[in-house]
């Protein structure tokens, strides 16, 4: 039987011409490629949203602001839904981005583990209190670090003080880096490694600190994924398509590993490398395994939706579990300055909205484009945005709140 990674693989495949060709820049501006062909509609065969006009503002607003190549959102209140776009899936051919297309989960990638781990502790077969030492025994040690003090949750809610790998090297912070590194395999081990030849950032949270030390890590994740093979005998990726992605019919989510394609249809990532601030450089093709159990997934709009929809509703966790899920910290460093009130549970963040709703948001970016969606604690309400194109820190920041208060308007709109 294929893996799903060999399933999706099957179904995308690149020619080894065009590994050269996908990294070359690409000589058009956003503005003026998104120009040819922007769009915005609401979803078909679905009763009409209250907030599908505010949808359709924001994400042309958004698009603008945030100087995308593409944007997409899916919102959900209750059972009826919207979803509009912007912008082009494609430089060259300026075709539209497609509505549900496959997306580079990033960062939410972070939310599946969570929840795998969990599932685990719902069966008996561990605890967030075991030691990682207990499953990994050996992993980590020497330069001041002790895995018998390092528990399953501080993995999961950045509270271990393992520093973050993917800030140690730069693996896709310049163009050359980029080319460098974007079809080489890592293994696990090497990304732990990497983060373990830097001391500690602090000591491991005590589980009773309503304050802990905190510090965002690729690498907690890294080793949570290692966690569930340990458990499981099998790989992260393999548990999650069989406990989260199959039983929830996420026809578009899985764990690439080795396979640098994005399956079509799907909008190009780009990125605005450095050394050229002025020209696009087509990011979509690339190995993941670089972040591997932080921000390794492939999904799209429409599965992300269910999926955060079955968590929030208990269709995948017990209560016990999700009730864990939901235990958070304040959040600490650059995360608290983009959110002060912000809090950290396992896996995605908990943050207040202007008209003071809370909701939780799991989110992430990457080389050329960037995920978030952020669903209210009931599950009823929810939206899904996913951009392409990034630059520099600057077109970033304003990316992130253009997005940002894209969600919030129209959350708040149909909360309201």
């Amino acid at each position: 039987m294929d893996t799903p990674s060999q399933h999706h693989r099957r179904r995308a495949v690149v020619g080894a011409g065009l590994a050269a060709l996908a990294t070359a820049p690409v000589s058009l501006t956003a503005a003026s490629a998104a120009s040819a062909a922007t769009t915005a509609t609401t979803a078909q065969a679905a009763p009409a949203a209250a907030g599908t006009d505010a949808l359709r503002r924001e994400v042309e607003r958004a698009q603008a602001d945030g100087s995308f190549v593409s944007l997409v959102a899916h919102l959900r209140d209750g059972r009826h839904r919207a979803r509009a776009r912007s912008g082009v899936a494609d430089l060259v051919t300026g075709e539209p981005a497609p509505y549900d297309g496959y997306v580079r989960g990033n960062s939410v990638t972070k939310t599946f583990v969570a929840t795998l781990v969990l599932l685990l502790e719902a069966e008996g077969r561990l605890s967030l209190g075991d030691p990682v030492s207990h499953w990994l025994p050996g992993l980590i040690s020497g330069n001041g670090y002790d895995g018998d003090a390092i528990t399953l949750r501080n993995l999961l809610q950045n509270t271990s003080g393992l520093p973050n790998h993917t800030q140690l090297i730069d693996f896709d912070q310049t163009g050359e880096a980029f080319r460098r590194h974007r079809e080489r395999h890592y293994e696990p081990v090497e990304l732990v490694a990497m983060a373990l030849a830097e001391p500690p950032s602090f000591p491991p949270a005590d589980p009773d600190d309503p304050e802990p030390d905190f510090e965002y890590s690729n690498t907690n994740f890294v080793v949570a994924g290692m966690v569930v093979e340990a458990v499981t005998g099998r790989g992260w990726r393999r548990e999650l398509h069989r406990r989260i992605a199959r039983p929830l019919g996420l026809r578009r989510t899985y764990a690439p590993a080795d396979d640098t394609a994005l399956p079509a249809p799907h909008a190009r990532t780009y990125k605005r490398f450095p050394e050229n601030r002025a020209e696009w450089t087509d990011t979509t093709m690339r190995n993941m395994t670089f972040y591997g159990a932080s921000a390794e997934i492939i999904t799209s709009p429409g599965d992300l939706d269910r999926f955060t929809t079955a968590l929030f509703r208990g269709e995948l966790l017990p209560p016990p579990q999700l009730r864990a899920m939901l235990r958070s910290v304040p959040l600490a460093g650059e995360m608290a300055q983009m959110l002060p009130e912000g809090r950290y549970g396992l896996g995605m963040v908990r943050r207040t909205l202007p008209c003071g709703s809370h909701v939780w948001t799991p989110a992430g970016q990457g080389a050329g484009s960037q995920t978030y969606l952020s669903c209210t604690e009931d599950g009823r309400t929810a939206v899904v945005v996913h951009h392409t194109g990034t630059g520099g820190p600057e077109q970033i920041t304003r990316g992130v709140t253009a997005t940002m208060r894209l969600m919030d308007n129209v959350l708040c709109d149909a909360i309201a």
